[in-house]
Order: structure tokens, then C-alpha cells, then sequence
């Protein structure tokens, strides 16, 4: 009897390596997948979020005289960097810069977005920070201005640090509730074993 006990004891610890080894696999695979599920998911969410933001500074833009004076608040307001943007792609206000100072805007994928469905969002490097930005704009037809663009620019790390501190917690726990699993299976096959 604890011969066929030993025997199957030996037998036990390939098929937990081979059981553990699985687990993990499709733990890590599981993990990535879901890490690229909620990148995207929480991009869609912060462009929501930026639209409504977007539509709402045109509105207050919309009737201003004076664009660049009132960006500096509107700005702080939206927690974003603010630009205004005319139909020929001139910069005509800019809460970060001083507008004469900026290139022609027209070629940005957001604007060309804007200009075609009424909104449009890209993510990519600022030219002037060198930093991955997440920009939004929005076509405004009627302004004191004629027909302008009001884009909203945010850094992408706010992104990244939102799905990095939940990765995080993801990572931390997988391996603790594997390791749960695992010892489980071993306790209750241990135990029928031992019968």
C-alpha cells in the first residue's frame, strides 16, 4: 500500500509542473490580452471624455473677441492645452504658445477629422513638446470668427499611468491566485491519493 502511495506521489509532481506550467501560460497570455482590451477601452473613455470637454470650450470660444486672452482660464478649466485653429489651418490662439510662433495646423489628422465629421481625435508626438499627446478638436461652423477648430491636446501618460497602476494590480494578484489554484488541486488530489 505505500508503495502504490509512493508510486503515485512520483506520478503527482509532473502532472502539478505540467498543470502549474499551463496555468501560467494562459494566466500571462489572458493578461496581455486583457492589458490591450483595457488600453483601448480607456482610450475610448478619455476621448469621450475630451469630446464633451471640446464641444463644451466651443461654445465659450465660440463668441469671444478676443481668442487668446480668454484660452489661459478656459485652459486651466479643461485641464488641457487649448489651440484655435482657423479654416486655412492658421493658428489664431494657443493656451501654451504665443500663436505667431506655431506652424500652419491644417495637415493634423484631428483637424482633417474635424473638418470631415465635425470632431475628430489622434494620438501622436506634439511637434513642439515632443511628447505622445492625445488631441481632440471639433468644427465649429459659426463663430465671430467664420468657421474655426477648437483642439484639445492632453498628454498620453495620463492614459498610461491609469492603465500601468491597474496593470500593476492585475499582475500582482494573477500569480497569488494561481498559486491558490495549484495548491488546491495539489491538497485535493494529495488527499485522494492518500486514500
Amino acid at each position: 500500500m505505500l508503495c502504490a502511495i509512493a508510486m503515485a506521489r512520483r506520478g503527482f509532481w509532473p502532472s502539478f509542473l505540467r498543470w502549474l506550467l499551463l496555468l501560467v501560460a494562459a494566466a500571462t497570455l489572458g493578461g496581455y490580452l486583457f492589458q490591450g482590451q483595457l488600453e483601448s477601452r480607456l482610450q475610448e473613455l478619455l476621448e469621450e471624455e475630451d469630446l464633451r470637454v471640446a464641444r463644451l470650450a466651443a461654445r465659450l470660444i465660440a463668441p469671444m473677441e478676443d481668442l487668446q486672452s480668454g484660452l489661459a482660464e478656459l485652459s486651466h478649466a479643461c485641464d488641457a492645452r487649448v489651440t484655435v485653429v482657423d479654416a486655412m489651418g492658421r493658428v489664431l490662439a494657443e493656451s501654451a504658445r504665443e500663436p505667431e510662433s506655431m506652424e500652419n495646423h491644417h495637415d493634423r489628422p484631428e483637424i482633417l477629422a474635424a473638418d470631415r465629421d465635425g470632431f475628430g481625435h489622434a494620438v501622436r508626438v506634439s511637434a513642439s513638446l515632443s511628447i505622445e499627446m492625445l488631441y481632440t478638436a471639433v468644427r465649429i461652423d459659426e463663430s465671430r470668427h467664420g468657421k474655426i477648430f477648437v483642439r484639445l491636446a492632453r498628454p498620453k501618460s495620463r492614459m498610461d499611468e491609469m492603465t500601468l497602476s491597474f496593470s500593476e494590480l492585475v499582475w500582482r494578484t494573477v500569480p497569488l491566485g494561481i498559486l491558490a489554484v495549484v495548491l488546491g488541486v495539489c491538497f485535493i488530489v494529495e488527499r485522494r491519493m492518500a486514500q
